[in-house]
């Protein structure tokens, strides 16, 4: 008997057990053939009856369901050629079907649960059970779907340092940020002094975005080391939950949020809360295309001080010129790399950038993107 024989009978067998009948004309020929003898025989040994074992058992498996991950339990069950051997899934005693987004395959001994997404109604104990003439087993594991957390923190406090120590840690994480900011001395927390929250850093926008790539939002807040000081992310006014697409950042008052990859539900308007026991404040910015009738243009500037009048990648409060604050370096990559070539500047009124190579100038085209 061959291999697609084999296959063959085990449809039978799963139809004469679910009363499910789709058969193809393919199939129908077939069996008639099987009926008048016509196949021969190819196994030399024949496997011994025996009731159902699992040689392997399925796993507890956790997933975030916010994100819908995928769930996946398998197992290996013997015999693996007996053709009245019957599988069956529960979750939470009840019977799982294969359609939609959960797939049930057994294939010659290998036994697996696929639900490609994950809600939070699919959490509870699962259970595989092998069924025959001679007996049954079954092997059993628990699924975990826990919703994905809010991005927020309790902001910490600095360490009991001398204030010009406080003062050098602050401006150690401007600099590594390329905020360029001469700072007061009037940034760091005192227990004497009622300072409600303050952003000294517009966050940049970025209509021009497209799903798959990379964005950094970023701010500066004040006062730093508050230790009753939280902040909270929210996207479009809702929380914003935690993805591994994400990565936040706080740095003695420097505030950001990475996102290695936007995807299309991440558009929309992100925005920082941070409150103490003063008062609270909010920034934000888009992400993807502003709403209709909306434009980063009409946007009030916030109350910045004069030392916030060069930062790089922000908007200035004041007139300057246009200013290089990072420049080009130089690259070295293969024939059919990529390369990014970028450079952070200041001014107001915004400057007009061109790229030049070899005093020519460079348009967006097939293989060159400018932004």
């Amino acid at each position: 008997m061959t291999t697609s024989d084999m296959a063959f009978l085990r449809k039978l067998a799963e139809i004469k057990r679910t009363g499910q009948f789709k058969i193809s004309m393919e199939q129908l020929r077939r069996l008639d053939h099987i009926k008048q003898g016509q196949f021969t025989a190819t196994i030399t040994e024949e496997e011994e009856a025996m009731p159902p074992r699992f040689q392997t058992d399925i796993q507890d498996a956790e997933v975030f369901v916010a994100e819908g991950e995928p769930a996946m339990f398998e197992c290996r069950v013997e015999p693996k050629h007996d053709l009245n051997l019957s599988v069956r899934w529960y979750r939470n005693d009840e019977e799982l079907v294969s359609g939609g987004r959960m797939r049930i395959t057994h294939e010659y001994g290998h036994v697996a649960l696929h639900i490609f997404y994950t809600y939070p109604e699919d959490e509870g104990k699962y259970v595989c059970r092998a069924t025959n003439e001679l007996g049954e087993d079954q092997t059993e594991a628990g699924l975990v779907c826990r919703p994905l957390p809010h991005l927020q923190f309790q902001l910490p406090a600095l360490e009991d340092l001398d204030e010009d120590v406080q003062l050098g840690l602050v401006k150690e994480a401007s600099s590594r940020h390329n905020v360029r900011a001469k700072l007061k001395g009037d940034e760091i927390f005192k227990e004497d002094l009622k300072q409600p929250p303050k952003f000294l850093l517009k966050m940049e926008s970025y209509p021009k975005i497209l799903a798959g790539q990379g964005v950094n939002l970023e701010t500066f807040v004040v006062p730093v080391g508050d230790p009753d000081m939280k902040l909270e992310w929210f996207l479009n006014k809702e929380p914003l939950l935690f993805k591994s697409s994400f990565t936040p950042i706080y740095d003695f008052g420097f505030v950001g949020l990475g996102i290695s990859k936007v995807y299309p539900d991440d558009f929309g308007e992100f925005f920082v809360r941070v409150s103490n026991k003063y008062g609270t404040a909010e920034m934000g910015g888009w992400v993807g295309e502003f709403p209709q009738g909306d434009s980063q243009d009409k946007e009030e500037e916030p109350d910045l001080p004069a030392w916030c009048n060069k930062v790089e990648k922000g908007r200035l409060a004041v007139e300057c010129p246009p200013e290089i604050t990072k420049h080009l370096t130089d690259r070295e990559v293969g024939e059919t790399d990529t390369a990014k070539l970028e450079v952070h500047f200041i001014g107001n009124p915004k400057p007009e950038v061109i790229w030049t190579k070899n005093g020519e100038e460079l348009v967006n085209s097939r293989h060159v993107q400018v932004r």
